[in-house]
């Protein structure tokens, strides 16, 4: 299944605590217990999608290559609160191609997904991780989806259609 087909705010994978952690999942966890209490509340929300559509992008393209879950990797997480649902859309809308390039196009991004928060759905969480910092310094940031999106999301930031904070790792 090709992202293209594949939802960019999924339900949620893992039904039940019961369940087994994914591959990815204590790799994240490692990751989560770095945070502030407040970004680690945000992200444990969604940690359970975005690892299990690491897995999914990982495994569901031929095309695409193998993508390393172990590896240290760089990451960023990005949040961003919306004004209004029409300005949220528009950015999903912006941010579909975005995505597509990064993993597609990019071999050194390892994961590029979004997800929506379940208690207030003008926020989302974007979750980035690439092979070193360089391949988001130099390779994603050189691209030609990002070039297209970067003004955009600058002109919505601009008129106070949405806010963002983030951090690296």
């Amino acid at each position: 299944q090709s992202l293209a087909s594949q939802p960019l705010i999924p339900p949620p994978l893992r039904k039940s605590a019961h369940q087994p952690l994914s591959p990815a999942e204590p790799e994240m966890i490692g990751v989560l217990k770095n945070l502030s209490l407040s970004t680690r509340e945000l992200v444990i929300l969604t940690v359970g999608v975005s690892a299990a559509l690491t897995i999914s992008t990982l495994s569901s393209s031929a095309s695409q290559p193998a993508r390393r879950v172990k590896e240290k990797a760089f990451w960023l997480v990005v949040k961003l609160n919306f004004k209004t649902e029409d300005a949220a859309q528009r950015f999903l809308k912006k941010f579909k191609p975005l995505a597509e390039g990064a993993l597609h196009g990019e071999p050194g991004t390892y994961a590029f997904e979004i997800a929506q928060s379940d208690k207030n759905p003008l926020n989302y969480l974007i979750f980035e991780r690439y092979r070193d910092q360089g391949a988001y310094l130099n390779d994603h940031k050189s691209q030609k989806h990002y070039l297209d999106f970067r003004p955009v999301l600058q002109a919505m930031q601009d008129s106070g259609e949405v806010e963002l904070s983030g951090e690296s790792y």
